[in-house]
């Protein structure tokens, strides 16, 4: 069994995405424009050295996600494809219509397959409106036969309450389980307030009926303060591919280093400690 040294969380710069959820503020934002996301700023080749096995101490497990749809970019997959050779362990996540980006990655061996994953976001509306829920999971079902990991996960939406039904049962029919369930937050106030605006007794039990150890995690943890010893920024740490810069958590908190900065020489980590400042994690 290989021994996981750290958990990075890596944000790819996209800022913009090929669905329009109503939720989303990406699709309210539209940064850039479709095919106008930056580049990584000294290429895939230099990122992936400054994230390599050798400097990080060991294998990582790397979550990619990006301001927008992750597999957008069109160095995306060669990226992905260096980590992977690398060493490293992947979870991408993604609205899963990508196809042509999907069919690159269908490509790799299956040794490199293995370990890949993939957070199939599953915006059920949205799939619907653009006819896309076939190939939504055609897509997930070629990379699972293919060897690599695929979960789904629904953000829990007012807008959706109505059709729970039908996204259990195409879930269980394509799948063969239900998804997880991402509780939706308002990460732009502290506190972060669940974004419903329903009783939280009639929330709970909605939400609670796809029996998803995530809402449940998320749920048990919701206001309790933290105030044991906090690894990361050193078990993990949250890095911002365009600048390089790598914060403690992916709240943010403190800037500890930036990986672009000489990727021959070591990095310095640094662990929150007992000091975290945020209300409840």
């Amino acid at each position: 069994m290989c021994k996981i040294k750290r958990l990075i969380n890596l944000v790819i710069p996209v800022g913009t995405c090929n669905l329009g959820c109503a939720y989303c503020y990406i699709s309210q934002k539209n940064s850039w424009g479709r095919g106008k996301f930056p580049k990584l700023p000294y290429g895939i080749a230099t990122a992936a050295k400054a994230l390599s096995v050798k400097r990080m101490g060991g294998a990582c497990y790397i979550n990619i996600c990006g301001e927008g749809e992750t597999l957008l970019p069109d160095y995306i997959t060669d990226f992905i494809k260096l980590l992977l050779e690398d060493g490293h362990y992947l979870f991408i996540i993604t609205n899963g219509t990508m196809t042509d980006r999907i069919e690159q990655i269908l490509t790799f061996p299956r040794a490199l397959l293995k370990r890949l994953g993939f957070k199939f976001s599953y915006h059920y509306l949205e799939l619907k409106r653009l006819g896309l829920i076939e190939q939504f999971f055609d897509n997930a079902k070629r990379l699972r036969v293919a060897g690599a990991s695929v979960v789904l996960e629904i953000g829990n939406s007012d807008e959706y309450v109505k059709y729970v039904d039908d996204i259990k049962k195409n879930s269980i029919e394509n799948m063969g389980a239900l998804p997880h369930i991402l509780e939706l937050r308002d990460n732009s106030v502290a506190h972060q307030p669940r974004l419903t605006t329903l009783p939280l007794d009639e929330y709970m039990e909605i939400w609670r009926s796809f029996d998803s150890p995530m809402f449940q995690l998320l749920t048990e943890c919701r206001d309790i303060k933290r105030r044991e010893f906090c690894y990361a920024g050193d078990w993990a740490i949250n890095i911002l591919a365009l600048t390089g810069e790598i914060t403690q958590c992916f709240i943010g908190w403190d800037i500890i280093g930036n990986i672009y900065d000489d990727v021959d020489m070591p990095l310095c980590f640094a662990a929150i400690g007992s000091n975290c400042r945020a209300p409840y994690c």
